[in-house]
């Protein structure tokens, strides 16, 4: 099937060079030319205005335009169409100061052969074709990241107002639960009834546990906004765990598990708030009893690390995926299968909170099969820091 032929604008005041270039291109087999010849400037413009061309052969001396400024009006008539600069000046400054107005080629006629301006032309045709699909790949990339931007920001907002919504239901929520606690446990001091004294007693358990939900959410969100409040002093470890321990004691019977801790007889005191840790004791050793079946270990040490103490609960549960130990500690980011109490999943979220609060850094080596280790570090109470008393991070 034949191809159509390439039409081009030649603008040009000297007739002879008109006929002459046009003889070059007509003697050519392939590919083939139509020409629409024009003699002024203000002419090309019109013309450009009305009709489309594949290219646009230019005269650099028009007695209505010369020079740069002939580059310029023909741009600016025709953007998207390649531009050609034939003249009678072998001149390499002007030559390059025309690609640089826009020009795709700038040709010295005497040194034009028909082979070479079909070339030029055919090579000006598809550098345009090129720089426009730049052009809209370019235009299409600023509209999608500026579209991300918005919708970040949109994203941000939102959950920026969702925090806020939260964090004031969560406080406006802890005076009536904590009317609810205190009016159970008043009325099972009163009552006999073994019935009536499991329902009440089945209050109390909700509504302590609603408090808990109530706490991890207002924990999250200050930590989210960079408030959350450590007072730190120099403490012992030995005691926050043992203390951690006992009270997950009974658990760790009743789901058959092997518990195991190890301190370093070195260990130093720690620069730390005492409830903030014991925090993250119970939340990591809450979660390890969670995923650990029935026959298992979990075990907890402590250990000195440079100038700050290393304390890791590892696990002998099915472990966790490699693609999702990134997003462990994210907020509501835990997979439901993580889950299996139906919680928040923020545990991890507020330990993560808590330590870096601290200074200190938390992480979790985990291969599925193998049992999960969670591990923190908190800064040793050595040094200047040690003598300080209380401490206040916001």
């Amino acid at each position: 099937m034949a191809t159509r032929p390439i039409r081009l604008l030649l603008v040009e005041d000297n007739p002879a060079d008109a006929r002459f270039l046009q003889e070059l291109l007509g003697e050519l087999k392939s590919p083939s030319f139509d020409f629409v010849w024009v003699e002024r400037l203000g002419k090309a413009e019109t013309v450009l205005a009305n009709a489309t061309f594949d290219a646009v052969l230019l005269d650099l001396s028009l007695p209505d335009g010369h020079g740069m400024g002939s580059v310029a009006r023909a741009q600016a008539a025709a953007p998207f169409t390649p531009l050609i600069v034939l003249t009678g000046l072998d001149d390499q400054n002007l030559a390059v100061e025309a690609v640089r107005s826009g020009a795709q080629e700038y040709l010295v006629k005497a040194e034009v052969s028909g082979p070479l301006l079909a070339r030029v032309v055919r090579y000006s045709i598809e550098r345009k074709r090129l720089e426009e699909v730049r052009r809209q790949l370019l235009a299409r990339e600023r509209e999608a990241r500026a579209e991300a931007e918005a919708a970040f920001e949109r994203a941000r907002k939102a959950t920026r107002q969702r925090d806020e919504v939260l964090g004031a239901v969560a406080h406006d929520l802890q005076s009536p639960l904590a009317g609810i606690a205190l009016a159970s446990a008043a009325v099972l001091r009163n009552v006999a009834d073994p019935e009536a004294q499991k329902v009440i007693s089945a209050i109390e358990r909700e509504a302590e546990r609603m408090n808990r939900l109530i706490r991890d959410l207002l924990d999250v969100a200050s930590i989210e906004a960079g408030r959350l409040v450590v007072r730190r002093q120099s403490c012992d470890l030995a005691p926050l765990i043992r203390e951690a321990t006992e009270l997950l004691e009974s658990t760790f019977q009743y789901r058959g598990l092997a518990f195991q801790v190890e301190i370093s007889e070195d260990l130093p005191p720690v620069l730390a708030d005492r409830d903030r840790l014991s925090r993250v004791f119970s939340n990591l050793l809450s979660n390890a009893i969670k995923f650990t079946p029935r026959g298992g270990r979990v075990t907890l040490k402590a250990t000195r690390e440079g100038a700050a103490v290393r304390v890791s609960v590892a696990d002998t549960g099915p472990g966790i995926p490699p693609d999702e130990h990134a997003h462990l500690f994210d907020r509501f980011a835990c997979p439901p299968r993580l889950r299996p109490d139906g919680g928040t999943g923020l545990g991890l979220t507020i330990a993560r909170g808590i330590v870096e609060a601290h200074g200190g850094q938390i992480g979790v080596e985990s291969e599925v099969g193998t049992g999960s280790t969670f591990h923190f570090t908190v800064p040793a109470a050595i040094g200047p820091d040690a003598l300080s008393g209380l401490k206040v991070r916001t």
